[in-house]
């Protein structure tokens, strides 16, 4: 399903501690995986104003350029022995563009991003991971980090397989109905779904006597969810629904079940420069533990 993978990379240890999901990739399908940086040369430019030339500025951005392709052949030849599955690249630019421009060029299946959880919010959120979720062509996972307390050394948060255990996230959208189909795709990699609903309560208390209703209602679309995930060859379907606070239940839920990843379509939109994102979508990937695979919506 996901064969050809974007994994971007930069200076921060975390990139590197990605390159460990790689087996798991290929159980879903992996065949070319992509190592891409990007050099900002503004940014770059604007560490050094008022203090050198364009010159000046111009040489250090090609010296890091040279660099970084130097240490990408080095990850290459040591963690993929110069497999050539793999292929690495160098660009300028900004950041989330060449992203989002390099997965649309190339028909990459699936972007795999990283971000240490306790740093989230303020270096992420709101600039290259939330553009790039905005503007993927693509489904893309954002994976967690943790720092070993032994040996202070960069780890993945969740070292599970990412889809021996689903929880799926529901609302009954288009693009939630979008996600199951693509889920069909993998049967064949996909251990176990659960589906999972919540409804609001701040959205239903007003009419909290018609809950039972609405939950008739919904159980019956979960069940029809399930069945044509059975008929894809995924042997465990399972539904559930509840009432409360989505961000609260549906981390609650996933550590209840013991589940491997979150996924959910990114749609909606937020207050944060009006970026297209679901407010309960923004609030899982800021705070998950497991990974999150946000698959695009068409309604952009």
């Amino acid at each position: 399903m996901f064969k050809k993978v974007l994994m971007p990379m930069d200076p921060r240890p975390e990139s590197k501690v990605l390159l460990g999901r790689v087996d798991d990739l290929k159980k879903i399908g992996l065949e070319s995986l992509n190592l891409l940086t990007v050099v900002d040369a503004a940014e770059i430019s604007d560490s050094y104003y008022g203090r050198h030339n364009q010159m000046v500025i111009e040489s250090v951005v090609e010296g890091q350029i040279k660099r970084t392709q130097k240490t990408l052949e080095n990850i290459k030849r040591k963690h993929f022995n110069k497999n050539d599955m793999v292929n690495i690249e160098v660009v300028r630019g900004k950041t989330a563009d060449e992203i989002v421009s390099f997965a649309r060029r190339n028909d990459i299946d699936l972007i795999v991003m990283g971000a240490r959880s306790e740093s989230f919010i303020s270096r992420f959120l709101g600039s290259i991971t939330t553009r790039v979720l905005y503007d993927s062509p693509c489904p893309v996972v954002i994976e967690q980090f943790k720092q070993n307390a032994d040996n202070e050394e960069i780890e993945l948060l969740s070292v599970g397989s990412f889809f021996e255990h689903l929880l799926y996230v529901t609302d009954f959208s288009v693009s939630s109905w979008d996600v199951v189909d693509s889920l069909k795709a993998c049967g064949d990699v996909c251990g176990e779904v659960s589906i999972y609903h919540v409804q609001e309560w701040n959205r239903i208390k007003h009419v909290q006597k018609r809950i039972d209703e609405f939950n008739k209602k919904d159980r019956k679309r979960m069940e029809q969810m399930a069945k044509d995930l059975k008929r894809s060859g995924i042997d465990k379907a399972n539904i559930d629904i509840e009432t409360g606070h989505p961000e609260e239940l549906i981390l609650k839920k996933a550590r209840d079940i013991g589940a491997s990843l979150i996924t959910m379509a990114a749609k909606g939109r937020t207050n944060l420069a009006g970026v297209k994102l679901g407010s309960t979508a923004h609030k899982i990937i800021s705070s998950s533990p497991l990974p999150v695979l946000l698959w695009p919506s068409d309604e952009r």
